[in-house]
């Protein structure tokens, strides 16, 4: 820490190194592979170092192949979103559901996130894709909530893209208009490093959202290093538990303690909590008689395309477990 003009100013340093000759003879080999290592210390939270692997070349590699096909996918119509429902657990009753992207690739089939999210929200594609998801989401619930007698929530997953030329709020509010969806139907979802890696810069587009009626979701709470002040500090209006604790929750003494604490947290701080990865009977009931009032997983249904949610909500009932 530095002190100018009466200003302490604190500086920290993210570090890439690479060791010779072992990863790189050349200069230019050797720059290439600190420049990796550098930006895996970064993507880590920063303020800490990382030396170079041959495992960071192949991913990178590999990232920079999917960068290429990411714009023939977006061009051609390759991504698609599925819904998984949402469900009150009094009742079963479905509430919501959450908007998941899939990428049917032409030689590898239906890809789920984890095969191609890291490469397509480190790439120059993620805002534009990130955009065509809230708008393809919204218009879609816009349809289920006005055949819907009942209130119907789209819950959306924010890329950390999506914040970069501060116009995220503006854009929302727009596709709000263009589709016709009520803000109180919409939540969007953040996750912690969204928040580490952007900090104040993402208040006020949230706070704009939040204080417009949208809902903001804190996703995969408990699993990181999220401090209670974010809860203070953000315009969070519901709490998700990750679906690691869920699942282990019957069997493991410390995860039923987690997920008891956020339902706390939730009920101190007035926020809604939903559980997601309940797969179980026992899972579903005992959430329930800790409080817990929502829940999604394959217990209530698996991700499926829009046509297949819509026959599920035509049948207007709870769903039977």
């Amino acid at each position: 820490a530095m002190i100018i003009d009466d200003h302490q100013i604190n500086i920290s340093a993210s570090i890439g190194a690479v060791l010779y000759p072992e990863y790189g003879l050349t200069v230019q080999d050797l720059l290439t592979s600190a420049d990796l290592a550098l930006y895996q210390a970064k993507s880590e939270g920063r303020n800490c170092y990382r030396f170079f692997t041959r495992e960071l070349l192949e991913v990178f590699q590999a990232k920079h192949a999917f960068q290429l096909e990411f714009v023939r996918a977006y061009e051609q119509h390759e991504f698609e979103m599925f819904y998984q429902p949402q469900v009150k657990l009094a009742t079963n009753e479905i509430v919501g559901a959450e908007a998941l992207l899939r990428w049917r690739h032409p030689e590898r089939g239906l890809l789920s996130p984890a095969a191609f999210l890291t490469a397509l929200e480190n790439g120059p594609w993620a805002e534009r894709v990130g955009d065509w998801i809230v708008e393809t989401a919204c218009r879609q619930a816009a349809e289920w909530s006005q055949a819907s007698d009942s209130y119907f929530r789209i819950s959306i997953n924010l890329f950390s893209a999506q914040f970069r030329t501060g116009m995220l709020a503006q854009k929302i509010m727009d596709i709000l208009a263009r589709t016709g969806l009520q803000p109180s139907s919409l939540e969007l979802e953040i996750t912690e490093n969204i928040i580490l890696r952007y900090d104040e810069s993402m208040l006020q587009p949230l706070n704009t959202l939040r204080e417009a009626g949208i809902g903001i979701a804190f996703d995969d709470y408990g699993t990181g290093y999220a401090s209670l002040s974010m809860l203070k500090n953000y315009p969070v209006t519901r709490l998700k538990i990750d679906q690691t604790f869920v699942r282990t929750m019957c069997e493991s003494p410390p995860d039923a303690a987690i997920v008891r604490a956020i339902l706390y947290l939730g009920k101190s701080f007035g926020l809604g909590v939903i559980a997601e990865g309940v797969e179980t009977l026992e899972q579903s009931e005992r959430l329930r008689g800790k409080g817990c009032e929502e829940a999604q997983g394959y217990l209530f249904g698996h991700p499926m395309p829009a046509e297949e949610f819509t026959q599920l909500l035509k049948l207007n009932k709870p769903i039977d477990v």
